[in-house]
């Protein structure tokens, strides 16, 4: 079965939601894809952006480089996974959009060789998924940042780039929809609810932060509230935290069945942290 967003807008404070529709030849897969832009006549939003892309469908690969080098971007193209991993480590992409399924190395090898890496050497590179057919939470597990089904939208994959890119020029929330406290000495809980923005977990990630002092503490991340998580939400806790990582014992994550809490699993396993999800 394939994948496709339920939500018409990807933005910063909205997951995607995907639900199955039934499997198309991989040609349909990229009909979609060649829908013009509305965004014709405006200044080009990836204008020197560097992105790697990883397609062993001809076509596709080709609908892709010449939607993003119409936006500006400069694109980096590769067959298969390994030839992938070569040409990150030859060039240094800004970000990675990977097919799941290709041959000689697929697209999960490829994001785990890369997170095997430290952030110094890219480990910590902005990855976007595509697929067809692969499942949500496996590809976020794996350690790409966001899944977006075939066929896709245009506008949706460019937004979601530019995101990544502009992610310290994120608009902070109007109402702060996180709380932190420390009921007892070596333990954080961090509380969230409504929709969280990229800006909201920056916020949340330094006053945690601020916390770190003396013995490794034990973090509760209170997920149960949250009705919208910015999609590269895990990205920006993964930057901030990498050089405490050391100082957290383990995360609890308590939430509802929801994109929020793999995010949250999978930015813990990214950071080498312990972490156990509770789904009430």
């Amino acid at each position: 079965m394939g994948f496709f967003p339920l939500r018409s807008k990807i933005s910063e404070y909205e997951a995607v939601c995907f639900v199955s529709v039934p499997p198309a030849a991989e040609s349909d897969h990229w009909k979609v894809a060649r829908r013009p832009s509305d965004r014709r006549g405006q200044n080009k939003r990836l204008d020197g952006v560097t992105v790697l892309l990883a397609e062993d469908n001809p076509d596709g690969l080709t609908l892709l480089e010449e939607l993003l080098r119409a936006e500006g971007a400069i694109c980096v193209a590769a067959c298969c996974g390994r030839e992938a991993f070569d040409e990150f480590r030859r060039h240094r992409p800004d970000v990675l959009i990977a097919d799941i399924w290709m041959p000689d190395g697929d697209g999960f090898e490829l994001i785990r060789r890369i997170r095997a890496l430290e952030p110094e050497e890219g480990g910590l590179l902005p990855a976007i998924a595509l697929s067809g057919s692969a499942n949500v939470e496996q590809a976020i597990m794996a350690g790409y940042h966001v899944m977006i089904g075939k066929p896709f939208d245009n506008d949706q994959l460019v937004d979601l780039i530019d995101d990544f890119i502009r992610v310290d020029e994120a608009t902070p929330s109007p109402r702060v929809p996180w709380t932190l406290s420390s009921p007892t000495p070596g333990q954080i809980t961090l509380t969230y609810a409504g929709h969280v923005r990229a800006s909201d977990v920056r916020a949340s990630m330094k006053a945690t932060v601020s916390h770190l002092r003396g013995e490794p503490v034990w973090v509760t991340a209170d997920l149960r509230a949250v009705t919208g998580f910015a999609l590269i939400g895990a990205y920006v806790a993964q930057r901030i935290m990498w050089p405490y990582r050391d100082a957290i014992a383990h995360v609890r994550i308590v939430a509802r069945p929801s994109l929020a809490s793999i995010m949250a699993s999978a930015a813990c396993r990214v950071l080498g942290i312990g972490c156990t999800v509770e789904i009430v």
